[in-house]
């Protein structure tokens, strides 16, 4: 409930970003709770706001900071459209 209570209040983007491609050795780079980032499928997402709003823990997202996570996500959150 936190976690939706501040992503309402974030600004918005007046317009959609333009597509980024990233390497996973950039992936790679961000890998600490300072600055984590992840891949679902093809889309990466900087997580690092969320780290303290995960359900699992601090220990279980960091997991899936500076890498693919898709096959982590999808054991854990088989019921969860990442793409929806």
């Amino acid at each position: 409930l936190h976690w939706m209570k501040k992503i309402a209040s974030m600004k918005k983007p007046a317009a959609a970003p333009k597509m980024r491609y990233y390497t996973i050795d950039e992936i790679r780079r961000h890998n600490t709770s300072m600055d984590a980032w992840t891949v679902l499928g093809d889309v990466v997402f900087n997580i690092t706001d969320y780290i303290e709003y995960h359900p699992g823990g601090f220990d279980r997202i960091m997991q899936a900071a500076g890498q693919n996570a898709t096959k982590l996500f999808e054991k854990a959150h088989a019921y969860v459209n990442a793409k929806a």
